[in-house]
């Protein structure tokens, strides 16, 4: 009694709420309206049934058979021969979509609730089928489909359901017409276009191999498996109903003027991925890729005001199978559908697990509807990739669908046979071309220059996706989406915009997304001294560098950069000895056709060692960037600070030379040391671990340079004693005083000799670039400083 008047109660909100027929999808109501067709669908329970129905048509005059679905289903023009079996009218949505409903559910449970809620709810009306994934297929015990929408309305409400389908046969319509020329590959202004409005494909096929067994999977009426320009790249696919057709293009429509019935549409899609680069046809956009055909129409043409007619359940299964089984690495879909979530649930699926958990790819036509029209589905959907056309000139087509879900745009014709976009057809008599040839250059009827639409324009970017995976297998479908987006072009009808509505984010550009997708680097050493030499590796022609510097140095106006040295994509420092670099980083913006595609950088570039940071002894403060040997004046408390030190560990070396205090303050980052008066030359020593694991060791000579003054050219060193401080420091004038120069990084000594004269000059012809250490001794005082060498 509880389950009846529970019943009664939903009926009764669904009356008030809905009012019209039809269903939940997300969180909208689907409304669905008389088709005001003449024909019924009718399945039956049984092949006696089905075998009565037939008997009734030879007794009946007028009533027939007009399209046969299945062995249990069937299109016919009489409701009478439903009598006793389910029965559905044609329903159309209000974009068009004629849709006929199942007696057949799938559910989607909430968290944490089972579909045994609902069965027993229902009693007799409802049973279980099985599950896929999480989706219930339940089974409907009912003789028409306005019990069915009445059932799932009723469904819907229940707070334990997250959503419920009917499941149903529905119509599919093609995004396209017919054929034209290559332009689309490469437009050089033929057929009134514009120059370069194109995919830009063709410089990523002087550098880039496509990896041919990669899938691509069409989701169309059939792909032909022996057409002599995809001859080895199609693959034994599947059709529905048909498990020995194998995705073959089959059940001709009549022989009559109807060519969009033709089912040379998947054959059209398939040539403009993957046709073979030969002697012959075309040139598919990833070449040689493999097509896994999903023949998702094997049936013959229904007459009056039904076309293309589908079942959403079987479709399910063919996607299914296509990235679960077949390991599908891309999903071409161009054709559109009613909005469905089952077909949602199974694409999001595929997006998120196909390819080893990286995601299928799915790239999906807009539709050809009007620009009014919204995306069609399932390109609508959040994560697929949305395609829509412009035609040779770059503007969008009037019939593009348009929205906040359209990702780009690429080349295609117009729609009612009136296409200019060239690709394969089938073979022989079958297909578009047939019984018209539309002039001499396409006698060949194995392929067709009237396709277009957004059907045309779909392929092109899931070529462009194949091409990308070849170069970068790693990429999630995330990735590719996101990489097409940012490196699509930009076009004049998108008014300086980065998006829009009608073109998206702009023109696929395939060079920038194939680039974009591979993984460089600024290769080049990380400690400099005189000059470092950078370069990125592997640049395809056609890409440039533009370099820059972040050192304040260089900020300051000094360039410290010679870019694109000796070619493209290299650049070299030149340190100018006089300044340290101090964590410099150098970008890279690699560039096409002006456009920014990546931008690298490389950072933390030192000079020397990369010890960084102030010190200041007595009146002497400088910075200290790459060398270690510090020259401090006695008796002075010195003062070192540093990031480096900053959380260091840090120890004195027991030398014979000990300082008077030192102390360390790893929060400040300060080493503090006073250094006493006679050293005789030997420094103090400290070793140093920072908190990044480099270790470095700071050695602090004596100084009193104010005893010595030195000067270098590019030649030589000159050493003068100041003669005005003889008096004070007790020098004996003209005594013996010996003079050593020390290389500063290998510790090698460079000369050794004694003078009494004020001045001595040191020649450095030959010697490398670098810092060296000036070691003066006088009697018992030993003075030492440093100077650099160009």
């Amino acid at each position: 009694m509880k389950k009846r008047l529970l019943l009664f109660v939903l009926i009764f909100s669904c009356t008030n709420i809905f009012g019209k027929q039809g269903y939940c999808y997300r969180s909208k109501y689907l409304e669905l309206y008389p088709s005001n067709s003449s024909f019924f669908f009718v399945q039956t329970k049984n092949p006696e049934q089905m075998m009565k129905i037939k008997e009734r048509i030879n007794n009946k005059d007028g009533a027939k058979i007009i399209a046969n679905l299945a062995e249990n289903a069937i299109i016919v023009n009489s409701k009478s021969l439903g009598v006793g079996n389910y029965i559905s009218d044609i329903y159309q949505d209000k974009e068009g979509f004629k849709l006929i409903m199942l007696p057949r559910f799938a559910i989607k449970m909430k968290k944490d609730h089972d579909i045994g809620e609902i069965l027993s709810l229902y009693e007799q009306r409802l049973s279980f089928d099985k599950k896929e994934m999480n989706v219930y297929m339940i089974d409907c015990n009912a003789d028409n489909a306005e019990d069915v929408l009445a059932i799932n309305k009723e469904i819907n409400l229940l707070e334990s359901v997250e959503w419920c389908e009917p499941m149903m046969i529905g119509e599919a319509k093609q995004c396209n017409e017919y054929a034209g020329n290559q332009y689309y590959i490469k437009n050089t202004g033929q057929n009134g276009g514009t120059l370069g409005i194109d995919i830009n494909v063709e410089p990523v096929w002087n550098y880039l191999s496509v990896n041919t067994s990669l899938i691509v999977a069409v989701l169309d009426d059939g792909v032909n498996r022996n057409h002599e320009d995809l001859n080895g790249v199609v693959m034994n696919g599947m059709t529905i109903d048909y498990p020995y057709e194998y995705g073959d293009p089959f059940n001709n429509y009549d022989s009559g003027t109807s060519y969009v019935g033709r089912k040379a549409h998947g054959t059209a899609c398939a040539g403009i991925i993957a046709a073979k680069d030969n002697d012959i046809g075309i040139k598919g956009v990833a070449s040689g890729v493999k097509i896994l055909p999903l023949n998702i129409y094997p049936y013959t043409c229904p007459v009056g005001d039904l076309s293309e007619i589908v079942w959403y359940e079987k479709i399910y299964y063919l996607i299914k199978w296509a990235y679960e089984t077949k390991g599908a690495d891309i999903i071409s879909c161009s054709w559109a559908f009613h909005n469905s979530p089952f077909l949602s649930y199974i694409l999001s699926h595929a997006m998120v697990d196909g390819r080893n958990g990286k995601g299928t790819i799915v790239v999906c036509a807009a539709g050809n509807e009007n620009p009014s029209d919204s995306v069609c589905f399932p390109a609508n959907m959040q994560k697929t990739i949305a395609v829509g056309a412009i035609d040779n000139t770059g503007s969008v087509w009037n019939y593009s669908c348009r929205g906040n879900t359209l990702d780009l745009v690429a080349p295609s014709g117009d729609t009612g046979q009136q296409g200019d976009v060239v690709t394969t057809d089938r073979m022989g008599l079958n297909g578009y071309n047939p019984p018209i040839v539309y002039n001499s250059e396409m006698m060949n009827t194995n392929y067709t220059q009237r396709f277009g639409g957004t059907s045309a324009a779909c392929p092109q970017v899931a070529g462009v996706a194949a091409l990308m995976l070849s170069a970068n297998s790693n990429l999630t479908m995330g990735n590719v989406r996101s990489i097409l987006q940012k490196t699509a072009r930009k076009l004049s009808g998108m008014n300086g915009q980065n998006r829009t509505d009608a073109y998206g984010y702009g023109l696929v550009n395939a060079h920038a997304a194939v680039f974009a997708s591979t993984t460089h680097k600024i290769e080049g050493p990380q400690l400099i001294s005189s000059s470092g030499s950078y370069h990125i590796d592997n640049l395809p022609s056609g890409v440039t560098v533009s370099w820059s510097l972040s050192d304040s140095y260089y900020n300051n106006g000094y360039n410290l950069l010679i870019p694109n040295y000796p070619t493209t994509g290299h650049c070299v420092i030149v340190r100018d000895q006089s300044h340290d670099l101090t964590d410099a980083t150098l970008t890279a913006a690699i560039k096409i056709n002006g456009d920014t595609i990546q931008t690298l950088t490389k950072n933390g570039i030192y000079a020397y060692e990369g010890f960084r940071g102030h010190y200041t002894s007595g009146n002497i403060s400088s910075d200290i960037n790459y060398t270690m040997i510090l020259p401090v004046i006695p008796n002075y408390s010195t003062y070192i600070t540093s990031p480096n030190l900053c959380g260091a560990t840090v120890s004195y070396s027991n030398t014979a030379t000990i300082p008077y205090y030192w102390a360390h303050n790893p929060y400040t980052g300060e080493i503090v040391v006073i250094m006493p008066n006679n050293s005789n030359g030997i420094p103090i020593v400290f070793n140093i671990d920072d908190v990044c694991g480099n270790q470095y060791t700071l050695y602090l000579f004596a100084q009193n340079n104010y005893i010595m003054n030195i000067s270098n050219d590019s030649n030589s060193i000159t050493i003068t004693l100041d003669e005005n401080d003889d008096s004070e420091r007790g020098l004996i004038i003209d005594q013996l005083w010996t003079i050593e120069v020390l290389n500063a990084t290998t510790g090698v000594q460079m000369t050794s000799l004694s003078s009494t004269s004020r001045s001595v000059s040191i020649s450095t012809s030959g010697w490398p670039s670098g810092i060296y250490i000036v070691k003066v001794t006088i009697g018992k005082e030993v003075y030492t400083e440093k100077v650099i060498v160009k």
